[in-house]
């Protein structure tokens, strides 16, 4: 799909156990808005993936626009972790502008397939927005949700955050 890799890359602005930026998923789409007149603008929304390791536990940061055309990018980003053997999971969701039905979906795949892998996925960085619809569709009963990345850490068991993969 749409990713590189980059290994080593520091993230300076937290001091988590040791992170580096191991995996981007990028995605652009491009929208065809029609406006009056019959004039068409290109508009290009970006949706990426960061994921980080902060021992044995992966913390996934996203940002832009969840729906269908995005979808596919988070799956493969969970999917390739949990092959890794990493199933432990915090998602960053304070950069998610948008999400949709499709989005919602996806998430509550991925949250089942972690949890069948033996594994835990915890939420942080809920907008008052995404908040709502995870309220709506009841999923707010399902992830665990934490005030920051370091509480979600924390909240793991500390054999699970000690375990090196």
């Amino acid at each position: 799909m749409f990713a590189s890799a980059t290994q080593g890359t520091a993230i300076p602005h937290e001091p988590l156990l040791s992170q580096k930026i191991l995996h981007t998923t990028a995605l652009s789409q491009v929208k065809c808005v029609p406006l009056p007149d019959r004039v068409r603008t290109l508009q290009t929304t970006n949706f990426t993936v960061n994921i980080r390791h902060a021992g044995p536990i992966s913390l996934l940061e996203v940002t832009g626009r969840l729906t269908s055309f995005e979808t596919g990018a988070l799956r493969d980003s969970i999917s390739r972790l949990l092959k890794e053997g990493r199933k432990n999971l915090v998602l960053n969701l304070s950069g998610l502008q948008y999400l949709d039905s499709s989005g919602i979906g996806e998430l509550a795949r991925m949250y089942v397939s972690v949890v069948k892998g033996d594994g835990q996925m915890k939420v942080v960085g809920l907008s008052p927005k995404i908040e709502e619809i995870l309220k709506v569709t009841h999923l707010y009963q399902v992830f665990p949700e934490f005030p920051s990345e370091e509480a979600a850490l924390e909240s793991f068991p500390k054999s699970s955050r000690q375990k090196s993969t």
